[in-house]
């Protein structure tokens, strides 16, 4: 290999101090090089290159100088590809991040987010991935110490049965009461009758039926009620299948509200166990089944119902810990009065809280029982306030 002249090395190395010395009219200049090189606009100055300490996507330290282009050089980038390198239409990040971001448009790269947030496997390992993602986001409000989070859309790939009732602490008593409150007889066989002549016609179309078999939950509004209860109409809202093409459909749920870490995966055994039972899917694949919620509860009374179900419970709540530090302290202090016995006095005349522990006592190992004991109590806030029932409405 022929090695490079001194006159060659000796203009190497002028660049690389040059680049070191004045590296926004570098960047300047090769901003210019790749407007021509593109054939697109350039109307920059110097003023309009100024170089964050930190790249804005990403959030790593930006460093100057380099001979190469790595991870943390600063680039100049097209904000909206194909504009040209014009005023207003650039923005300084990392070699990094530009390279993730290549050519792409805004609306290709929400497509590739969104493939890749949408957690893979069977029905009870996306619900749980749910979970534990939407434990770490952040509240749009806070309702006491339940996370409230609003318009989110969710998508399985699998309506399985690896999912039971059991995994949430219920028997086939819940689903009765779900069958008395949300299946709508009438709404549903004209949808069935309109999804086989749909199937027939072997083309796009979608029916769907309501799932309002009642209006206010107990009967009405000025029933009487305990102290407690709470008056809502239905949280389980439609139904809509859509027939894709010859091969392939889709699902998509509506609800007004739900709480995410008990009530949901006995909406979605419902759904699939009693809604959807009679509908004929034969030689069809399901494409999608997307949930819509207008709200969804996270209540940390219930986050104990999925460490049975996780993997290393002690790591996704340090990992929660660092993210939202509020739910976390919930998180430990409701799950502390079911597994800690000095803790348990405010849920013991509590018939809905003695229920919650009996189900995940009865599933978690005696070790994992006393591996959460030692977390719970190192990690206690230390003080005490009185149980209160949650609220039905989620």
């Amino acid at each position: 290999m022929t090695q490079p002249s001194a006159e060659i090395i000796r203009l190497r190395e002028y660049r690389r101090h040059w680049r070191e010395k004045y590296p926004e009219k570098s960047l300047l200049r090769l901003a210019q090089k790749r407007a021509v090189s593109r054939g697109t606009e350039f109307n920059l100055t110097l003023e309009d290159i100024v170089i964050p300490e930190i790249c804005p996507v990403l959030g790593i330290p930006l460093i100057q100088g380099s001979r190469q282009l790595k991870d943390q050089s600063p680039t100049v980038d097209e904000f909206i590809p194909g504009k040209g390198y014009v005023k207003g239409n650039i923005v300084i990040i990392s070699w990094r991040a530009n390279r993730l971001k290549s050519d792409a448009t805004l609306s290709e790269m929400q497509r590739v987010l969104k493939y890749y947030e949408t957690p893979r496997g069977n029905l009870k390992e996306t619900w749980l991935r749910h979970c534990w993602r939407l434990s770490k986001e952040a509240a749009d409000l806070y309702s006491g110490a339940r996370k409230i989070l609003t318009n989110q859309t969710l998508t399985f790939t699998s309506l399985d049965d690896s999912l039971q009732l059991i995994d949430a602490g219920y028997t086939k008593s819940k689903q009765t009461m779900l069958t008395g409150h949300y299946l709508h007889n009438e709404s549903r066989d004209v949808a069935i009758q309109l999804w086989e002549k749909r199937r027939g016609q072997a083309k796009y179309g979608s029916v769907s039926f309501t799932t309002f078999a009642h209006f206010v939950k107990g009967g009405s509004i000025d029933a009487k009620r305990s102290r407690r209860a709470s008056v809502f109409g239905p949280c389980l809202q439609s139904v809509v299948i859509t027939l894709l093409d010859k091969k392939r459909y889709s699902i998509d749920i509506f609800w007004r509200t739900t709480e995410f870490f008990k009530k949901l995966p006995a909406d979605l055994c419902f759904i699939r166990d009693v809604l959807l039972a009679p509908f004929d899917f034969k030689s069809l694949s399901m494409h999608q089944f997307n949930c819509h919620f207008a709200n969804v509860t996270m209540h940390p009374m219930y986050a104990v119902t999925i460490f049975p179900l996780s993997e290393d419970t002690i790591a996704l709540l340090d990992d929660l810990k660092e993210v939202d530090p509020f739910f976390w302290k919930w998180s430990v202090k409701w799950s502390a009065r079911y597994l800690c016995s000095e803790h348990s006095r405010g849920i013991l005349k509590f018939s809905q809280a003695l229920r919650v522990r009996k189900d995940v006592m009865s599933r978690l190992s005696p070790a994992m029982v006393k591996r959460l004991q030692k977390y719970l109590r190192t990690h206690h806030p230390r003080f005490r306030s009185d149980y209160e029932d949650p609220d039905d409405d989620e």
